[in-house]
């Protein structure tokens, strides 16, 4: 089994919903921010002899991974899609692409966003 997730952030709309699942990690950015890693994946519900709604994924987790870029690039700078040469496994339509978002830089700083890690 998994670990729980330590933040889980929805988005309802019409009949789905976006669920983003994140878990912190000892690594950290130069800045010293704590490096999050997530999943996301859009969900719909189904009822159970109208007794019980049990969330169905979607596994398009590249659609899902696009509307959050969408909704994240107001808020952050600049999120990037970067694909990572992964072999297949399990199921789902993933294509190895990942999101990288990290805060605004400030002024003068010369961190670079989402470049560099530390442990």
């Amino acid at each position: 089994g998994g670990r729980q997730e330590a933040l889980l952030l929805v988005k309802n709309e019409s009949g789905k919903r976006l669920v983003l699942r994140l878990w912190p990690t000892s690594y950290r950015l130069k800045s010293s921010a704590p490096l999050w890693v997530g999943t996301v994946e859009s969900e719909k519900s189904r009822a159970l002899a109208n007794l019980l709604t049990l969330p169905m994924g979607n596994k398009d987790f590249d659609a899902a991974l696009s509307i959050l870029k969408q909704d994240l690039s107001p808020l952050f700078f600049s999120p990037q899609l970067r694909s990572l040469n992964l072999e297949k496994s399990g199921s789902g339509d993933w294509s190895g692409k990942i999101l990288l978002i990290d805060a605004p830089t400030p002024v003068g700083d010369v961190h670079s966003p989402a470049t560099s890690v530390k442990r």
